[in-house]
């Protein structure tokens, strides 16, 4: 209605328009939006904004059993070179990892905050690990957004508001990797002539390479090499 559209006597980022909040608090709760006015630099800036005209103080979820699967569906473009464009083509790690320290590693020092450049705190080492154990222990995952399908609230190590917690998905998205696993395959085969009495047998081993997308399951063979005894 036109009447709950009302200003408040403040205009600072991160105060309540409490007019709004009323409306808020009787649908799913979170009050927090955030609109940059500028290029996306993570997909999961879209975690910011709501998500139907229907309902419009839900906003969009990264996490929980009914998130939305935003992260599989938009990306951004990093065939461009400019300050909006966050390139990251190496040095990805996939959730899959069994190594906590390796997934640990990409939440470390992460800032936690409720919009760009806004206040924040910084993820220990500690609590870093003890966010890539609760995502470990969710998995395995095939999509990306899958990553938080199994996360609540009591997930998160730091974080306050639904924004906070959200951020550390908003700053780490670009560091994660889902799309390719790589494997090595020692193959060995033995083969003799003669039925069911074998002479001359031989034996021969190689060792394969083989990609795999876990998403659509194509895969090919990268390289192999015959070994000698």
């Amino acid at each position: 209605m036109s009447s709950d559209w009302q200003s408040e006597t403040t205009y600072t980022p991160g105060v309540m328009n409490n007019y709004c909040a009323a409306l808020a608090l009787t649908n799913d709760g979170d009050t927090a939006m955030f609109v940059a006015n500028r290029p996306l630099k993570s997909v999961a800036e879209v975690g910011y904004l709501v998500y139907s005209t229907n309902k419009p103080w839900h906003t969009v979820k990264l996490y929980g059993t009914n998130l939305h699967r935003v992260l599989d569906v938009f990306a951004i473009d990093n065939n461009l070179t400019n300050d909006h464009v966050v390139v990251t083509n190496r040095g990805l790690v996939n959730p899959n990892s069994r190594q906590d320290d390796a997934l640990a590693a990409v939440f470390a020092e992460m800032p936690v905050d409720q919009y760009p450049g806004g206040p924040f705190t910084n993820l220990t080492m500690p609590q870093a690990h003890t966010f890539a154990a609760n995502i470990i222990a969710g998995g395995p995952f095939t999509n990306l957004s899958d990553v938080g399908r199994k996360l609540t609230e009591g997930s998160f190590p730091v974080g306050a508001t639904e924004l906070e917690k959200e951020s550390i998905f908003r700053n780490a998205v670009g560091l994660l990797n889902l799309r390719q696993n790589l494997f090595t395959i020692i193959i060995e085969a033995h083969v003799a002539s003669s039925g069911n009495i074998p002479h001359n047998p031989v034996r021969q081993r190689a060792v394969a390479l083989v990609w795999r997308d876990p998403y659509t399951g194509e895969m090919f063979v990268r390289s192999i090499k015959w070994l000698k005894d």
